[in-house]
Order: C-alpha cells, then structure tokens, then sequence
C-alpha cells in the first residue's frame, strides 16, 4: 500500500482483516481447551510457530495451500515487494525450517511475512480440530484453517508442504 501497488478492493480487504479482533477465536480456543496459542505479528506465521514448537520440543507441518493469504500478497512478493522485515525472518529461520519440493522461496517469504495485526496460531489436539471449528464458526469468526499439524521432531523443525 506505501508503494500505491495494490487496488482499493486489496486495501478495503486488508483494512477489514486487521480491524476484525481476534476475540471470537480466543474465545473458541478457550471453550476448546488448546494446548497453545500465539498472535501472528511481527515475526510471521513460520517465527510464531518456530517459537511454539521449540519451546515444546516438538516439529510441525504446514500445508501451504492451507495457509490463508490475501490474494495479492502472492502477486506482490512474486513482483519483489515484501518488507525488509520479512526477508530478516526468512533468513533468521533457515536452520528451523525444511521447504518440501515444490515450495518456493516467495512461498516462505509469504509465510515470514512481519504481519502488522494477524490471527491467531492456535494448537490443539486433532481430536479437539472439528469443535474448534465449530466454535469459531459459532463465535462468526471470518476466516480460520487448519494448516498444518504439530509431530514429534527433535530438532523442533516446520516442514512446509505444498
């Protein structure tokens, strides 16, 4: 948006996203019980989940295609914009993360995007996913995925699937 690269209809989008609260989903996460949770901001989705797993000594895998991106987010790192900060994520995280074939560098620069107001990373058990989304649905919470899933790893790693 600095740059004047992106439609007024990405703006309007981007602008509703990070107003909407992430009361709804704190508030399904606890009714669920979730083992752990984070808010997605500054050091991404992958340097959220780098800390989660580390902290636990455990890995996790993380379908792309899962993840939710605004569209244009995908047309514009293609393009070379992405800020300084997400490019320091990206390569403060390479130890920690392992790119499946098929998974491209603009795909992880997505995925250490340094968010200004993100969602919620929340973990729960599998057998917990399906009430989850239910109560997020209950609770009218916009947009929620199930990205991925947490495995045992020593190394505490994020495999990244396409």
């Amino acid at each position: 948006m600095k740059q004047g690269r992106v439609a007024l209809e990405t703006i309007t989008e981007v602008t509703e996203v990070m107003a909407t609260l992430n009361r709804g989903a704190a508030e399904a996460m606890v009714a669920v019980g979730a083992h752990a949770c984070t808010d997605v901001t500054g050091f991404g989705l992958l340097g959220h989940l780098s800390e989660m797993v580390r902290g636990s000594g455990v890995g996790a895998v993380i379908r792309l295609s899962h993840v939710p991106v605004l569209k244009d987010a995908w047309s514009l790192v293609g393009e070379g914009v992405a800020p300084g900060g997400s490019h320091r994520n990206l390569e403060f995280l390479r130890d920690r993360i392992v790119a499946a074939p098929g998974v491209s560098e603009n795909d992880l620069l997505v995925l250490a995007d340094a968010q200004t107001s993100g969602g919620l990373l929340i973990a729960v058990p599998a057998a917990d996913a399906e009430r989850l989304k239910e109560e997020l649905v209950r609770r009218k919470v916009p947009v929620f995925a199930e990205i991925g899933e947490i495995v045992s790893d020593p190394e505490s790693c994020i495999l990244i699937e396409p």
